[in-house]
């Protein structure tokens, strides 16, 4: 008796099941077209179909778990979801909102998500997230900041790149072969005046094992510092843009003269003052160093500079120069005479 009162049921609910059921059947609603519990083929098996018009909860004595809106959005730890998935979760430090978990190893071809747009799953690929941790954006990315028409990657706040692989830390290239003369690989720039001239660019490192220097600064009043602190002092500092330490080493330097005045051909003017050789001599023996020529302590203190001390060692030679034509025109004179005194008889051959 008992196992053919067990066969009707089976029979009983299955007939049930074959069959969408109103919930007036079970929760006293008279809309069947929107409130029933029902199912709907899949390969090989049904699937259950749930239809309530105001919408769905499903939870346990913890909270909600998951609610469906009637206008489709789901939540999942929220009766209010604001888009078609929102996850809400206010659990201690260390719960996970959201959390996709894969027991495969790391494969480049499987995917935790992918966005496609207008397509079925090759046509327009926005965005992708791979098993490898590989990620694809097909779009303009901002972070802390509202994406850039123009920039494909722009970021509002500070940024740190750090690696100990054996290859270039930070790459920047550019493979277009005619880019415009206002263009620049690398643009640095402060937005307003920097009254506390903090750096523009700085470089530091171990140029040798024992040493950790600054290498390179290039500070926002313009000036560069080459293996040098940019806290140099010196009486005219303000004068000059780059500062190197340990010498420069090239094939060629021109230096621009401001003006013709700055060159040493005053020399040859008519109304220049040439000093006498004592005058000269006196100086030497009281100073140590030809007149208008820094001395050696001078030069140890505040250095030279090139243009300008070539300019006066220049001047010395065409001073020597306008000496050795004097000398010359003296000696001519002389032999004049004497040559005229031999013809007197004067002079003993």
């Amino acid at each position: 008796m008992r196992k053919s009162l067990s066969i009707l049921g089976l029979v009983i609910f299955g007939s049930l099941f074959s069959q969408n059921i109103a919930f007036d059947k079970l929760y006293s609603n008279s809309d069947p077209a929107h409130y029933y519990l029902g199912h709907y083929p899949v390969t090989s098996s049904d699937g259950l179909d749930i239809n309530w018009y105001g919408g769905i909860k499903l939870q346990t004595s913890a909270g909600v778990g998951i609610q469906l809106l009637n206008n489709g959005n789901v939540g999942v730890g929220t009766t209010d979801p604001s888009s078609k998935l929102t996850v809400y979760e206010s659990g201690p430090v260390g719960s996970n909102n959201f959390e996709l978990r894969t027991n495969h190893l790391r494969n480049s071809d499987r995917y935790f998500m992918k966005n496609i747009v207008f397509g079925t799953g090759t046509e327009d690929l926005t965005f992708s997230l791979r098993h490898d941790g590989q990620m694809f954006v097909g779009g303009n990315v901002g972070i802390k900041t509202d994406p850039h028409p123009d920039i494909a990657f722009k970021v509002n706040g500070r940024t740190q790149v750090i690696t100990d692989i054996d290859s270039d830390t930070f790459y920047v290239g550019n493979t277009g072969s005619n880019i415009g003369s206002g263009s620049s690989l690398v643009f640095l720039r402060y937005g307003q005046y920097q009254p506390n001239n903090p750096g523009v660019l700085d470089v530091a490192g171990w140029p040798t094992s024992s040493a950790y220097e600054l290498m390179f600064s290039l500070k926002a009043n313009g000036k560069l510092f080459l293996g040098t602190s940019s806290n140099i002092s010196c009486s005219d500092c303000n004068d000059y843009r780059l500062f190197v330490k340990n010498g420069i080493r090239t094939e060629k330097i021109k230096v621009d003269i401001a003006s013709a005045n700055g060159w040493a051909d005053y020399v040859f003017k008519k109304d220049y003052k040439l000093n006498s050789l004592e005058y000269v001599e006196k100086h030497i023996e009281e100073k140590g160093h030809l007149p208008n020529i820094p001395s050696a302590k001078d030069v140890v203190e505040n250095g030279i500079n090139l243009g300008e001390m070539n300019a006066k060692l220049l001047e010395k030679i065409e001073e020597l120069t306008l000496y050795v034509i004097k000398l010359n025109k003296d000696f001519k004179k002389l032999e004049e005479e004497n040559k005229k005194l031999r013809n007197n008889g004067a002079l003993n051959q």
